[in-house]
């Protein structure tokens, strides 16, 4: 057959498909209207089942550019929070195809009376039947609608009567979990997917919404429709199916919450120690490592490949304390996950390695590992320089594992253990810093480390881009526009490798390619909790130290005058800053102490700049440190901080590696509730032998601020600061 008549039967067929689908629309639109249900019975079977909170309903627009569009809530004026209340004829109009309608899903009180899992990936019809089979096993009946792209499905479970939005969410994670047990496509992102997409919803606040299934435009394509999800087939008959649903009753509801939450561990445990049941292991495991360990999705079990999923994803902080505030956990995802998938792989952070090779070796699973990591040797750095015993030990610890993580707090000699182990391995080595002041602090040492001249030492950022691809130090921002370079390195070593778990350092250190990466850190706990990151790419702990010290450090507290009636610590920092009772007492108190090198820490410049004046005012020489200075200026007050008495900086530019060794006192002038951030920035003053001293001034006439000062004992305590009341500090001064 030629070409010209192979395109005339395709449009005789397409012809033909196209009168068939309008046939079958007809069809579908007559057993419609001889549909046993009325119009009245139609309306309150699917107000029954599918409105949420009564009193507010979505309605969908569109610019008229046509450009954008979208759900708002339905209000009587523009004022945007008088609401119109569900009625009868909305969802007349809705099912008639002149308005496209969302539901709120969650009532009052955070209750609910449906749960939907929305699924809208590639593989979205095998995942939605796994969870159709784990559902029957579980004794419950899903109900299956095509979304409106036909590119998805939103999966309906309905209720007998109002349950919380709470337990609706977690039966929805329990699905999700055991249908990951069966399909490679669910994976623990499907967790976002849920409506109610809240916990919680504040009174007045309305949460998520999801879009209303049955529309007529769309249900005349074949679209918004309940399916059989076996034959992806509409039902014939959509009301009839909708009026025999079986619903859950609470207490079916709260045995599987209990049953299984005790299976899959949904508490305080990390993903990858949640228990399995029935965990089928290959004999041997082949693991190739490169930027990544990639496994062939082939050798593993599906309960096998759904733990690998585990081990490489975590809870999220930030969707919890969300939660509990009350706050919208829309676009915050409850599960972080960092593994990858492809037709061949799973691809798992390096960081998990030692736990692979510890789990294989538990249960007797063979392991080869073929190593595509990039293995670039470099002429031998001499080290002059002899570390303690506890150095010594925190190097060998190192050598023995391709990635690990160092902690200890300043002052322990982490640059010197990290130039050890380059000395020792001899590749090419990539420091990654996040300061430019840090780069100069890191070449001046490497320089006396190894005796070479400081020039011989590749440098990228602060505007200098000379590498040399054998010893360089770069800073995080330099990498940005240049990812590609860190694909040159066999060693990577991290500075304040608590960063790393934001963006802009993770998508670099995924394309390096190198055998050994080293985080260094005082501190690895983040305030938003998110460290679960910095050991997946780094690895595990090989070695913490504690400051242990023989000398009594002193905590002295200052009770302040300052009162307020704000609520918001924001804005109580501003009152802060320019109390003039409060700076006087913190001058004052500077000038007590005459022989001592101060440390004053402030939140904000311009707190700093009110301080800077009023101890001139007084005589007092002080040395103003922050990250806005220039360049050269930035230098300049640098070198003046070597012989300085007082040095004024902001929190967040001293805590991160800078090094001053000579200081006894650190004054806090603001309020901070995070301990490990008081561990961190303690760990800036003293050295060997130094009696320390902190002074922290409380506001105690302010609840929220009394209140964190309370939590931030913990980090004096930890770091063995004894609090002794005020008038005996001139015994120390």
């Amino acid at each position: 057959m030629h070409q010209d008549q192979l395109y005339k039967k395709l449009a005789y067929l397409e012809e033909q498909k196209s009168s068939i689908e309008k046939e079958i629309i007809s069809i579908r639109y007559e057993i419609d209207k001889q549909s046993p249900f009325s119009k009245v019975d139609k309306i309150a079977l699917f107000r029954k089942l599918f409105i949420g909170n009564e009193l507010a309903y979505a309605k969908h627009w569109i610019s008229k550019d046509g450009l954008k569009k979208g759900y708002a809530p339905a209000t009587k004026t523009f004022r945007g929070s008088d609401y119109i209340y569900i009625n009868d004829f909305v969802i007349q109009q809705h099912l008639e195809g002149k308005i496209r309608m969302g539901t709120y899903a969650v009532k009052n009180q955070s209750m609910c009376s449906f749960l939907a899992i929305d699924l809208d990936k590639s593989s979205f019809i095998a995942d939605a039947r796994a969870i159709n089979e784990v559902s029957r096993t579980m004794g419950i009946v899903p109900y299956f609608e095509l979304s409106k792209s036909g590119n998805g499905i939103h999966i309906w479970f309905f209720f007998v009567e109002d349950v919380r939005a709470r337990d609706a969410r977690i039966l929805g994670d329990l699905l999700i979990a055991r249908a990951m047990d069966i399909s490679d496509g669910i994976n623990m992102r499907s967790y976002d997917r849920l409506f109610p997409n809240q916990d919680y919803v504040a009174a007045g606040a309305l949460g998520n919404l999801i879009a209303l299934p049955l529309h007529f435009g769309s249900r005349s394509e074949g679209k918004t429709v309940f399916i059989d999800i076996e034959t992806m087939q509409p039902y014939v008959d959509q009301w009839t199916v909708l009026k025999s649903v079986q619903k859950i009753p609470s207490s079916k509801l709260e045995g599987l919450i209990t049953d299984y939450a005790k299976l899959t561990e949904l508490t305080s445990l990390m993903p990858w120690e949640i228990k399995q049941e029935k965990l089928l292991l290959p004999k041997s495991i082949h693991m190739i490592l490169h930027n990544a360990i990639y496994i062939e999705k082939e050798m593993l079990s599906k309960t096998l490949l759904n733990l690998f999923k585990r081990m490489a994803s975590f809870y999220n902080p930030e969707f919890f304390m969300r939660q509990r505030q009350r706050l919208s956990t829309f676009n915050t995802p409850r599960v972080v996950s960092t593994y990858d998938l492809n037709e061949r792989y799973i691809i798992l952070p390096r960081g998990l390695y030692a736990k692979l090779k510890s789990f294989f070796k538990k249960h007797k699973v063979h392991i080869s590992v073929e190593d595509k990591r990039l293995k670039v040797k470099t002429p031998k750095q001499a080290f002059f320089l002899t570390l303690r015993d506890e150095q010594e030990k925190s190097k060998n610890k190192i050598l023995e594992n391709d990635y690990a993580l160092l902690i200890a707090p300043p002052g322990f000699g982490k640059t010197a253990v990290a130039a050890s182990v380059i000395s020792e391995r001899r590749v090419a080595t990539l420091i990654l810093v996040h300061k430019t002041v840090l780069l100069e602090q890191w070449s001046k040492r490497l320089s006396e480390y190894f005796k070479i001249d400081i020039k011989s030492i590749g440098i990228l950022g602060k505007g200098k881009k000379k590498l040399n691809s054998e010893l360089d130090v770069a800073t995080l921002q330099s990498l940005k526009n240049r990812p590609e370079l860190i694909e040159n390195y066999s060693q990577i070593i991290i500075d304040e490798a608590h960063h790393m778990p934001a963006v802009s350092f993770e998508i670099p250190l995924k394309r390096f390619k190198g055998q050994y990466v080293l985080g260094l850190s005082a501190t690895p706990k983040r305030k938003d909790g998110m460290e679960a990151i910095m050991y997946l790419q780094c690895g595990d702990v090989v070695h913490e130290s504690v400051r242990k010290s023989t000398m009594k450090h002193t905590l002295k507290t200052i009770a302040t005058q300052y009162e307020t009636f704000l609520d918001h610590f924001t804005m109580m920092l501003g009152e802060i800053t320019e109390d003039e009772i409060r700076n006087r007492q913190i001058v004052d108190e500077i000038l007590k102490l005459p022989d001592r090198k101060i440390l004053v820490l402030s939140e904000r410049v311009e707190h700093l700049n009110i301080l800077w004046h009023m101890l001139e005012a007084k005589g007092k020489e002080a040395v103003l440190l922050y990250g806005g200075l220039k360049t050269k200026e930035k230098r300049i007050q640098f070198e003046k901080t070597e012989n300085a008495s007082v040095i004024l900086s902001t929190s967040s530019y001293i805590g991160e590696g800078i090094d001053i060794g000579h200081l006894d006192t650190i004054v806090f002038t603001m309020p901070i509730s995070y301990p490990e951030r008081i561990i961190q920035y303690l760990g800036r003053i003293g050295r060997e032998g130094q009696q320390c001293l902190a002074i922290d001034f409380v506001d105690t006439s302010v609840p929220m601020l009394k209140s964190s000062f309370n939590k931030r004992m913990k980090g004096y305590k930890k770091m063995g600061y004894i609090l002794i009341p005020e008038q005996s500090l001139f015994e120390i001064s």
